[in-house]
């Protein structure tokens, strides 16, 4: 009895029996929601394969054997600087990692290139990068850029043991889990 006495004073009962009374007002707000979800469903846009455009470009130079200030020197510095002289790079954005052997830079475009002209700016950079390679001391190896991050890959990983019970195995994959992918290239 206790229920139905608070719906009778509470707001929900009120509703309710108002939208018993009125059966053709709440029909015809039935009526307009459903057209307006159709009407939604054909002028939404849908594409399976969406583009989109990513700004950001990695760079990275290979020198063995070599120190990371030997490296910020000789490899870093002048990578850097064949960059800035294209006026579509975002000179604050421009970051460099130099380790022992290795140097990373990141570099991104400015907001308002279009997409075509994206892939032909990267297409003359990677052709400079070969003849300014020309210029590099002999021990570099290689100077690659990665200017394609469309596709993209997952790593479904999973665990089995015989003899491990499940919660054994579920510390395991939080410890996999928890590995940074810096800390596996650093080793």
């Amino acid at each position: 009895m206790a229920i139905k006495d608070k719906l009778k004073e509470g707001n929900i009962g009120s509703w309710v029996r108002w939208s018993l009374r009125e059966k053709g007002i709440v029909g015809l707000l039935v009526v307009a929601m459903v057209a307006l979800g159709i009407y939604g469903l054909f002028r939404m846009n849908k594409d399976e394969f969406p583009s989109f455009q990513i700004k950001q470009g990695l760079i990275a130079g290979i020198y063995p054997g070599a120190t990371a200030a030997e490296v910020e020197e000789q490899l870093t510095k002048p990578l850097e600087e064949f960059l800035f002289t294209y006026k579509e790079i975002n000179r604050n954005s421009l970051r460099s990692i130099t380790k022992d052997g290795i140097c990373y830079i990141y570099a991104d475009f400015l907001l308002d290139i279009p997409q075509s002209k994206k892939d032909e700016i990267w297409s003359k950079i990677k052709l400079g990068l070969q003849t300014l390679k020309l210029t590099l001391p002999a021990g570099v190896l290689a100077v690659a850029v990665l200017d394609d991050f469309g596709n993209t890959s997952a790593l479904l990983v999973t665990l089995e043991s015989d003899d491990k019970s499940y919660w054994e195995l579920e510390e395991y994959a939080e410890d996999l889990d928890e590995i940074n992918a810096e800390e596996i290239f650093d080793e």
